[in-house]
């Protein structure tokens, strides 16, 4: 965590026994990369005194970097580690230096005159930490600026991506910080809460893991306020270098899907794949007590925060499940019994292969190749890693040895390890592929007491029905939301599930997307909203893509009749509704007086202009719903008018989607109308795919040019031509409210026409965007100068 102060007087060598360097001025030190603002040859800089405001870019880090490296060249720099790899007496090189060995040869001189942080000697402005980056100080810089880049590349994020990181944003100076207990205590954790995430930067060995600060800061980041949403993520650099730019190549393990995943699960899997598991073998071996400190200072203050017993236990076990979530599925896929041969690899509890076999066909990486590894090995189990002296701290009774080895050990110690720990989120993505058949009954499934929030797709159909029974434990678990998404549940479970919502006050939102429901479930979801005497606390609930019927949508209706019912949002969009009779009469007739529900999503029932003049109806009497979509309802220009009409009368609706129903242009014409009038309070509108062309195009044009609500507009997949475009988006030049208009994917839409856009002066438009194809368009829309950014 600090290589600061601490690491300075504990691992400098003194001056006496090194050998001699050259010492520039700090004007020659700084000015020939990092550049002069003020004319003098040092960066201006500014002050910034809130610590979390202090977070550095990778831009600026190469910069750094660029000018260590001519640096350590031209005066000779040593090691200030003497314990480091590289011995102290030898001479640094770019690729051995350390973040210790900047702090003392560059940012430690080139702050003490101002006495602030390097951050701030570089900065102009604060810079808030967008992502909190967990480092050693012993790491090499370059393979942190390596592990950043392919980070932020992974998340399609930029180089001016900034990362809050202890040795640049604390002042290497003891008198200016503040103490070392109430660095630990209150500001990094106050940090830690403002950013969005946290980046465990390791080495190929996963070294760091044994660092006190490291397992310290990791467990941090699921402790501090705002744990139960913060992502967690770790990335190492290999010995590899890319071909291209030569620079070294690193991995990661992300929470959840990143960009560079396209929404693909086994995308994500086969990114993964090579990720070293010497990192989960030394996390779940982590003991505070025995790793360690940067200096004696620095581990004695971790102990005496922390304390000893439950509490020092709870934060080792941390440290394990933290990466034992990245690490989960890929455990769950090896272990899978009854899987193809070929698909799972057998070690021996020293990590040894105990046979070999092939493996799945994926893209290698240039990281298997830094390890040496064959075609046949997989960097799961091949990879050298030190004994662990605590994976069997949660072993069963009598000390029985798991049946396969020391991959299904792991799996079995990584679950309790989980159950011990303080996560208040775990998020488990599976691969889709994998689990159709396969039976985890030997697996025992825990979580932790404190977990807030629980996120599962694709488990397999045993652990999903163990996490069901966890969640009957009612008001007497911390649970607040619960995502069991494509799990293979039925009736029977969340019938008991539904039995246990009555009197539980902490749930708010459950989502069971695309399992397999039916309608007794549903119907007894809706009896638990309905309970009077016990009332639940459920505020969102989703049931998208299962298969009950509209009967059930009748029983959900008679719930939002009731006042006792807290819903306010509900999904129930489906792919396989066939068309409605009377347009689900019950269910708009229940919304008319209901004032609680807020969002709802019929998406896919097809109920026609018939559902579309009950809706509209529906809109005149209710003045709570803020959200209506009613996507795939096969709604003509009939419906668009009933709908339009409404809206000159409903102050309270905020979005209306209408992708994929067959308006045409006739129907656009009644929306443009209201929305030129300003008769409508509609902020976002979407007429995705409903085969408008360029007349539909010029009608929304024409309003766009009065209207002063709308702040989004998604016209993609449609039929407008260059003509049409060019009309939204001159109109859009002077709408001041629109901050997103969507004309992705319209088949004539030229790019020579977008070509001749000019970027608003103010620059408040975004071209593109929406969340279907935005970010694969991005690229190009930069490319040919139409991505026009206002705000």
């Amino acid at each position: 965590m600090f290589c600061t102060r601490q690491q300075q007087a504990a691992v400098s060598p003194e001056e006496d026994d090194r050998p001699p360097t050259r010492r520039s001025s700090l004007v020659a030190l700084l000015a020939s990369a990092l550049g002069s603002r003020s004319g003098t040859g040092l960066p201006e800089g500014c002050a910034i005194r809130a610590l979390n405001e202090r977070a550095i870019t990778i831009t600026q880090l190469r910069k750094l970097f660029a000018l260590a490296s001519h640096r350590c060249a031209e005066e000779g720099w040593v090691a200030a580690d003497p314990g480091a790899s590289v011995r102290w007496t030898r001479k640094l090189t770019p690729a051995t230096l350390t973040h210790a060995d900047v702090l003392q040869h560059l940012v430690a001189p080139s702050t003490e005159q101002r006495r602030c942080s390097f951050v701030e000697l570089l900065a102009i402005a604060p810079q808030p930490a967008q992502w909190y980056a967990i480092h050693w100080c012993g790491q090499t810089l370059e393979a942190t600026i390596a592990c950043l880049s392919q980070h932020a590349r992974d998340h399609a994020l930029g180089e001016d991506t900034r990362y809050w990181m202890s040795t640049y944003a604390l002042c290497a100076h003891a008198d200016v910080e503040p103490s070392t207990r109430e660095l630990l205590a209150n500001a990094m954790p106050a940090v830690m809460a403002k950013a969005a995430g946290a980046l465990a930067v390791l080495d190929m060995r996963g070294e760091a893991l044994t660092r006190a600060s490291v397992g310290w800061e990791i467990a941090l980041s699921a402790t501090a306020p705002g744990g139960s949403t913060r992502l967690f993520e770790a990335y190492c650099a290999s010995d590899e270098r890319s071909d291209e730019s030569g620079g070294l190549m690193a991995l990661g393990m992300t929470d959840g899907l990143a960009a560079v995943d396209a929404g693909r699960i086994a995308d994500k899997m086969a990114r993964e794949r090579d990720y070293p598991s010497a990192h989960l073998q030394r996390a779940l071996a982590f003991d505070l007590r025995f790793a360690t400190g940067s200096s004696s200072e620095e581990h004695a203050e971790l102990l005496a925060l922390v304390g000893d017993g439950a509490q020092a236990e709870r934060l080792n076990a941390t440290v394990g499940a933290r990466m034992a979530l990245l690490r989960l599925p890929h455990l769950l896929a090896e272990c899978r019994p009854g899987g193809k041969p070929g698909k799972t690899r057998v070690t021996t509890s020293s990590g040894t292969p105990s046979a070999a076999v092939s493996e799945t066909p994926v893209a290698r990486s240039a990281l298997r190749r830094s390890l040496g590894l064959k075609a046949t090995d997989s960097a799961l189990t091949t990879l050298p890693t030190t004994p662990v002296a605590r994976v069997d701290r949660f072993a069963p009774e009598g000390g029985a040895r798991t049946r396969r080895g020391s991959t299904e050990e792991m799996l079995a110690t990584s679950l309790r390890t989980l159950g011990a720990s303080s996560l208040e989120r775990v998020r488990i993505l599976c691969d889709p592929s994998l689990f159709h058949h396969a039976q985890f009954a030997h697996v025992e499934m825990l979580l932790p007491p404190c977990l807030a929030s629980i996120i599962a797709s694709h488990l397999p159909i045993d652990m999903a029905l163990q996490l069901a029974q966890l969640l009957l434990a009612g008001d007497e678990s911390a649970l607040r939301e619960v995502h069991l998404t494509h799990c293979r549940l039925h009736n029977t479970q969340v019938a008991a599930m539904a039995a246990s919502l009555p009197g539980n006050t902490r749930l708010h939102a459950l989502c069971l997307a695309g399992n397999r429901i039916g309608d007794e479930g549903v119907s007894a979801l809706a009896r638990a909203l309905s309970d009077d005497a016990q009332r639940c606390a459920l505020r969102e609930l989703d049931l998208a893509a299962n298969v009950f019927r509209e009967e059930a949508l009748i029983a959900l209706a008679d719930a939002l009749r009731l006042p006792c019912c807290p819903l306010q949002v509900l999904c129930v969009s489906t792919t396989a509704a066939g068309t409605s009779r009377d347009g689900l009469a019950e269910l708009w007739d229940a919304l008319g007086g209901n004032d609680q529900l807020l969002s709802l999503d019929l998406t896919g029932w097809k109920l026609g202009d018939v559902g579309a003049r009950r809706a509209a109806h529906m809109l005149t009497q209710n003045r709570t719903l803020r959200v209506l979509r009613l996507a795939k309802h096969g709604i003509s220009h009939t419906g668009s008018r009933e709908l339009a009409t409404a809206l000159s009368s409903n102050r309270t609706l905020r979005e209306l989607d209408l992708a994929e129903n067959p308006l045409a242009d006739r129907g656009s014409l009644f929306l443009a109308a209201v929305l030129g009038r300003n008769e409508s309070a509609l902020q976002r509108l979407v007429l995705r795919a409903c085969q408008l062309s360029d007349v539909g195009a010029r009608s929304m044009a024409d309003a766009l040019e009065h209207n002063m609500s709308l702040a989004l507009l998604d016209l993609s997949r449609n039929a407008c031509t260059s003509a049409g475009a060019d009309a939204l988006l001159r109109a859009a030049r002077f709408n001041n409210v629109l901050t997103e208009l969507n004309v992705l994917d319209n088949e004539h839409v030229s790019t020579s026409m977008l070509r001749s856009v000019q970027t608003p002066a103010d620059g408040a438009l975004a071209v593109g965007g929406g969340r279907e194809s935005g970010g694969v368009m991005k690229g190009i829309f930069e490319s040919v100068g139409a991505r026009l950014k206002r705000g």
